[in-house]
């Protein structure tokens, strides 16, 4: 019937979350929850389609963890292209990322270690994962606010990347509670 379609669109029904890791994290001694990645966003320049076959030239995949009580976002950078590094250089610890909102605000995280990618020759990608701690106080507005575009600052500059997974929070941190 219709109103049950209305209902679905004004109240989908909540996602499955599945989890990467769940339990004790014996690094850190703390208890871990982190959620499987999803893909974030892709860019490739229209110039370099005809050398990356099918591939995307950038493709970032996103997960959020709780630890002890902490939130942080995780991007998993990956380049199909080897020269990236020189083009891009590295993520510096304490590197920005920008958080660009659907209604306007602007959030700024931090990265927590530097990373200067990881070029892996079987698959010939290179890839930089960082992570970037959450303050307690961005949560309620993640909770509610679709994700426009995101700006990161690599050690060469910054580039802005618009989202593919506009409720991207939104569903993570339903899935990791309070």
């Amino acid at each position: 019937t219709a109103s049950s379609y209305e209902d679905l669109l004004l109240n989908p029904p909540r996602q499955r979350c599945q989890f990467a890791f769940e339990g004790q994290d014996t690094d850190i001694g703390s208890y871990r929850r982190d959620l499987e990645p999803q893909l974030l966003f892709t860019y490739t320049d229209e110039r370099l389609r005809p050398y990356l076959q099918d591939k995307e030239y950038l493709s970032c995949e996103a997960y959020l963890s709780s630890v002890g009580g902490y939130r942080y976002l995780t991007l998993d950078f990956t380049f199909a292209y080897p020269n990236a590094q020189e083009a891009y250089g590295f993520i510096d610890q304490n590197s920005v990322l920008t958080l660009k909102l659907l209604n306007g605000d602007v959030i700024n995280l931090r990265a927590g270690q530097m990373d200067r990618g990881k070029y892996d020759t079987v698959k010939q990608e290179l890839t930089y994962s960082v992570y970037y701690p959450i303050d307690r106080s961005y949560l309620g507005l993640l909770k509610v606010s679709e994700l426009d575009l995101i700006r990161v600052f690599w050690s060469s500059g910054f580039e802005e990347y618009p989202i593919h997974q506009m409720d991207f929070f939104q569903r993570q941190l339903q899935c990791l509670g309070d």
